[in-house]
Parts: C-alpha cells; sequence; structure tokens
C-alpha cells in the first residue's frame, strides 16, 4: 500500500498512532509519529500539526532510540525550512551519547547529509547521503535520491549520471518507485544534452508525484528541472505553480533555489562526458 498509495497508508499510520497513544501503547505511538514525518515532508501537508506531536512525544520519552527516531525524524521539518541548521546535528548526537546502535548511526548520518545540503555545503551532502545510505539496511531510496539532488544542486554532471545509475538499479515496480526512476531519468537526459527527452521525463515524473500525493516532492523536482532546463517556458509555468506551497510551507532553502535557477541564462551543469560509443546531441542552450 505505501508504494502505491503512499497518502492513504501515511493516513492509516497516522490513525493507528491515535490509536496507539490512546490506549497507552507508547512504544508504538512513539515510532509511529517519528517514522511519519518523511511521508508528511514529502507530502507538503500538516508540518506544523506533525511538529506538534513530534514535541509532545518527546516530553513523554525516555528510551534512548525512542528520543533519537523523533529528533532524527522531527529535525526534517525545520532543517526544510532552513531553521537552527547549526544545531540539529548536535540534537542529535546528544540524544545518541553512547547509544550502540545501527539505526541510530544511520539516522545521525542522513541528519548531517540534510543539513549540510540545506546549508549550502553541497559537497559534504553529496558525499555524507551515500554514506548514509550504506548504513542503511533496508530502504535507501530517500539517501540515493538526496545524492541526486545535491548534485543537480551542486552543478556536477559526473554525480548525477551515477546517482541516476543507483536509481535505475532499485528492485520494485511500484508507482512511487516509478516515479523516482523517471526523475532519475529526466536529470541524466538533461546532463547528457538531451533537453527534449529531459523536459518528457521531467513532466511524467511530476505528474506520477502529483497524483501519489507528493506535492512537496513534485514541487522539488520542479526546482530540480529549473536547474537543468532554465530556459524551458513549460518549466518555469511549473515553478509559477509550485511556488505558493513553497512559501505555505516557508521551505526557504527550496525558494531560495528555485528563484536562483529562474535567474540564470543558462543551465547550471554542463553535459557531462557521454559513454564510450554513445552519441549525443548538442548542449543545452
Amino acid at each position: 500500500l505505501a508504494e502505491d498509495e503512499p497518502q492513504r497508508a501515511n493516513q492509516i499510520q497516522v490513525e493507528v498512532g491515535e490509536l496507539a497513544r490512546q490506549i497507552g501503547d507508547r512504544g508504538n505511538y512513539l515510532w509511529i509519529v517519528a517514522t511519519a514525518t518523511a511521508e508528511l515532508l514529502a507530502q507538503g501537508r500538516d508540518w506544523d500539526v506533525h511538529a506538534a506531536r513530534i514535541a509532545e512525544a518527546l516530553d513523554s520519552s525516555a528510551i534512548p532510540i525512542d528520543r533519537v527516531r523523533l529528533v532524527a525524524f522531527g529535525s526534517g521539518i525545520q532543517i526544510a525550512r532552513g531553521e537552527r541548521l547549526a544545531e540539529h546535528v548536535s540534537d542529535v548526537l546528544a540524544e545518541t551519547g553512547d547509544l550502540d546502535d545501527p539505526e541510530a548511526e544511520s539516522m545521525v548520518a542522513w541528519v548531517r547529509a540534510d543539513v549540510a545540503f540545506a546549508s549550502g555545503e553541497l559537497e559534504a551532502a553529496h558525499r555524507l547521503w551515500l554514506e548514509s545510505a550504506d548504513l542503511q539496511p533496508q530502504d535507501v531510496r530517500g539517501m540515493v535520491a538526496g545524492a541526486l539532488r545535491t548534485a543537480i544542486w551542486a552543478g556536477r554532471g559526473d554525480w548525477v549520471r551515477d546517482d541516476a545509475e543507483r536509481i535505475s538499479q532499485f528492485q520494485g515496480s511500484g508507482r512511487t518507485t516509478k516515479a523516482l526512476k523517471r526523475y532519475a531519468e529526466a536529470a541524466a537526459h538533461a546532463v547528457d544534452g538531451h533537453p527534449d527527452e529531459a523536459l518528457a521525463a521531467f513532466r511524467d515524473a511530476i505528474a506520477r508525484l502529483s497524483e501519489l500525493g507528493y506535492a512537496f516532492g513534485a514541487a522539488c523536482v520542479v526546482i530540480d528541472a529549473a536547474i537543468l532546463l532554465p530556459g524551458q517556458a513549460e518549466v518555469r509555468s511549473w515553478a509559477d505553480e509550485v511556488r505558493p506551497l513553497l512559501e505555505e510551507l516557508r521551505a526557504r532553502p527550496y525558494l531560495e533555489r528555485l528563484d536562483a535557477a529562474l535567474a540564470a541564462a543558462h543551465p547550471v551543469l554542463p553535459p557531462a562526458p557521454a559513454p564510450e560509443g554513445v552519441e549525443r546531441s548538442a548542449p543545452l542552450a
């Protein structure tokens, strides 16, 4: 259900969490409150409501791994807004303490990556996203997608190609994975100097993410399209459509990057070298 109907799955998760809270099942409640954050972030809804849930849960949580999870996931909302960027890593490290837990280690790594990304430290962020993926024993899609977005923002066509290739190898045929793969294909087409194919793939990825309820996720892909294809009128129209959501969410780092991309007269990325034996059209103008 989470792969094909993530919005419904997340709503069920939140409802189950509330039921767990009502019957006094604190362990399940705290886990659900923390892990529901990533989906609400991508959906671009209930950020303030959920931040209040996280704060309430922290006030009543004493188990170290629960607190690490709440602080790590909860930081995502403030990081997306560019708030308290200098404090989030120290916050999660303070909760981790001497805890010897692979899950905690992974969460510290992706908080570091997320903070570096929002702070504009893109080389460090890219390295940290990939390190966090290595530490994550289960679903690495979010980390590798973070690496790809960082590569685009950093203007590194070689990183874009490598990360897009990683995403192309993901298993699964659900709607969420298909949307992510189309996003990766769009970025790869752009750096390879194929603007028409890139535009079509971006259009498809954005439509797929929107259908899945990932409004903020779709807006982030629009920003990436604006970076890679700034001269495209269609991309600029997408930017006009997503700007109100970014403003409502107060997603300052993303708004700033969108404005910078739209102000650019040329693509940020030079085409990465084509694989041997592959012909490529002229670079983006």
